[in-house]
């Protein structure tokens, strides 16, 4: 689950996830699930956002300025600006 959160985006909740339960381990830290664990850990506690190269920041599409004629074709509005004109 934590793996999967952090693919998603959303390291602090992995974090919150993964850092008690491998906490409850006293021994074993020499097996694979406990250094996999482990490393995870580390890799969400880095200040270093790595993203995987297909990640799309949907939040900086969503806050990029769209001109009226493009909403409208995303959106299949066809109305048309009513500025006044003056003569």
């Amino acid at each position: 689950m934590a793996r999967l959160w952090r693919d998603q985006g959303k390291r602090d909740e992995a974090r919150e996830l993964l850092a008690p339960v491998y906490g409850w381990f006293t021994e074993g830290f020499d097996t694979l699930d406990l250094k996999d664990a482990k490393a995870l850990l580390d890799e969400l506690s880095s200040c270093a956002i790595e993203r995987p190269a297909d990640f799309l920041d949907v939040r900086r599409i969503q806050s990029t300025p769209v001109s009226r004629a493009a909403r409208n074709r995303l959106t299949g509005s066809r109305s048309m600006s009513t500025t006044p004109v003056m003569m």
